[in-house]
C-alpha cells in the first residue's frame, strides 16, 4: 500500500492505493488518532508527505518519502484525478 497524507484547516486526508488490486481510496479524518488508527490497520509500504508536513513524528515507525509542496495542490489533484479515472 502506498498511502498519501495531506492536512489542511484541522482536516486530515489520506489516499492510498493497494498496488496489488489497484483499488484506490481516499478518506477524511477529522483527528489525530483516527490518522493513527488508519495507519495501523493499513500497514502502508510507504508514506508520502509533503515538504512542510507536521506528521513525520506520526509516521516515524514507516518509509516516509517527501514530495514537493504543488503536488498536493487541490487544483493539480482534481485535474490529474478527472484524467486518470475520466
Amino acid at each position: 500500500i502506498l498511502l498519501a497524507i495531506h492536512h489542511q484547516k484541522q482536516k486530515s486526508g489520506i489516499a492510498w492505493i493497494d498496488l496489488s488490486s489497484a483499488r484506490f481510496h481516499l478518506m477524511e479524518l477529522t483527528e489525530d488518532n483516527q490518522l493513527q488508527a488508519e495507519l495501523i490497520r493499513l500497514q502502508p509500504s510507504e508514506i508520502l508527505l509533503q515538504e512542510a508536513s507536521s506528521f513525520y513524528e506520526t509516521c516515524s515507525n514507516y518509509t516516509v518519502k517527501t514530495r514537493p509542496g504543488w503536488e498536493f495542490s487541490a487544483d493539480s489533484a482534481h485535474a490529474l484525478l478527472k484524467e486518470q479515472f475520466k
